[in-house]
Parts: structure tokens; sequence; C-alpha cells
């Protein structure tokens, strides 16, 4: 089901899904993993045409909204995505105040207490860190190790 929201109709959820994973999971420019979906052409010209979405940090959606970014410049970074070529996605701060937290994961909910410095091994596999946290000068450091059958 389709919803309305800000008068516009939102992306499907496969739709999303399908524009992250060609996108590498972040802003095809920068790749930074905290984006907008962009409707390159316009919603009116391509509607939820995956092909024809991409993710774009709030800084570089601004610029483009105000004209400082041309879609010839999100199509040519469409075409290329940063993060497909370094393998990986540029890193994000992450905001707490506490560090008392929790993290869902699916159906599993973790509630963590980390001291200054520890390392929590939320999931780990042969000892080795798949989700992991700690506490670094009153920041929460989020790591994640994510392999494909054969390891890599």
């Amino acid at each position: 089901m389709t919803r309305v929201t800000d008068h516009r109709l939102e992306i499907p959820e496969a739709v999303k899904r399908e524009v992250r994973v060609r996108c590498g999971f972040g802003c095809v420019h920068c790749g930074a993993p905290a984006y907008h979906y962009d409707h390159i052409q316009g919603i009116a010209v391509t509607g939820h045409e995956p092909d024809a979405i991409t993710l774009l940090c709030p800084n570089i959606h601004n610029e483009k909204s105000v004209g400082r970014v041309t879609v010839r410049q999100v199509e040519a970074w469409n075409a290329d995505p940063i993060n497909k070529r370094r393998g990986q996605s540029a890193p994000h701060q992450l905001y707490f105040d506490d560090p008392n937290f929790f993290v869902e994961v699916g159906t599993l909910r973790f509630t963590l207490a980390a001291r200054g410095g520890e390392r929590i091994k939320a999931i780990s596999v042969d000892g080795g860190i798949v989700l992991g946290f700690r506490v670094s000068d009153g920041g929460v450091l989020f790591d994640l190790n994510v392999r494909d059958a054969d390891n890599r």
C-alpha cells in the first residue's frame, strides 16, 4: 500500500531497498550513511522508478535543491557510487548522552551499559566481533563486520 506523506507518495519499501543496495548504502557522492532518497529528474518525471532514484546526504541533497549541484553531476555519481568503489561507507558520528543504551537487530534486543574504553561484543563469531560497541571520549563507537559466504 502506498501512503501519502507531505503531499507526496511514499516510496515503496521494496524500491527503497533496491536503491540502497545499488547505491552502496550511502550518499553516492561522499558515502555518508545518513541520506535522503532523491528523485534525480524529479518525482513528476519518473515516479518511483528505482533506477531514477539515488541516495544523497542531506548536504548534497540541499545543494541540488538550491541548484548548486546539477542533475548531470548526480547522474554521474549515481552511475559510480563511492561506497561501491571503496567497499565501505564514510564514518558518521552517532550522538549519545548516556553510555547505557539498547540495540535492536531484527527481533533481538541488546541492552548495554558501557564503561569508557570497554569493548562490548554484542555478536561475535569465532571470537571476532561481528557487532560491537565501545565508549570513547564520551561517544559510543559502533563496530560492524559483515562477510559473505566466502568470508570476504
